[in-house]
């Protein structure tokens, strides 16, 4: 799915190809990556399905590798000043712990459980 994001991209397409893969994620695995191209008005198919034929970008493959190297083993994943969250976080509880570490506090639910919610 990355690099098939990466290869709508290049049409100037990301955001309708994205938006698409999470609308429709039951659908991945089913569908083509040229029929979600397609659904997603990529101009140019064929150029998308060269390009996703083709080996993995180097920004996938950078990307994965740092995400190894960091701990991150799903997405969508957090790091706020350098706590990996375990787990998405509500909007207010985001929104304060934004708050908290940029009055150079660290959350207290950060200290009890390595960055949990």
């Amino acid at each position: 799915a990355a690099q098939a994001a990466e290869c709508a991209q290049q049409q100037r397409a990301f955001t309708k190809f994205h938006d698409l893969l999470y609308a429709k994620q039951d659908s991945i695995g089913v569908l083509t990556w040229e029929e979600f191209a397609r659904r997603a008005s990529v101009p140019d198919v064929e150029k998308f399905k060269d390009c996703t034929a083709s080996t993995t970008s180097g920004d996938v493959d950078r990307d994965t590798l740092w995400a190894a190297r960091t701990g991150i083993l799903k997405t969508p994943s957090i790091i706020l000043d350098g706590w990996l969250l375990d787990r998405t976080p509500s909007l207010v509880n985001l929104t304060k712990y934004v708050e908290d570490l940029a009055s150079g506090r660290v959350p207290k639910s950060f200290l009890q459980s390595g960055g949990s919610e």
